[in-house]
């Protein structure tokens, strides 16, 4: 998948469970419509393992503890703030 254009209200996305980036069932937030995962202008806060399948955006990241995010061969462009990555893992 690939990432959506801006929202037109910012939503916080919290993962529930490891999986695809681009899967609604990773994400804790309801779907808003336009949009079942995070996107330019959202916040996503990672607790799990979250991995990439297409280049994807997000205004604010938040790796928490223990989390992991995979990119793969896929880009993050993180537009705001990322924070957590002493204690997550990033890996390409």
């Amino acid at each position: 998948m690939e990432a959506h254009t801006m929202a037109a209200a910012p939503v916080t996305f919290t993962s529930l469970n490891g999986g695809d980036w681009g899967v609604m069932g990773t994400w804790s937030a309801a779907p808003t419509g336009d949009h079942d995962f995070p996107v330019d202008g959202d916040t996503a806060i990672i607790n799990h393992g979250v991995t990439l399948s297409g280049n994807q955006a997000t205004d604010v990241l938040t790796l928490q503890n223990s989390a992991t995010l995979g990119l793969g061969v896929h880009t993050l462009l993180i537009d705001g703030a990322a924070s957590g990555w002493s204690s997550g893992t990033f890996s390409g």
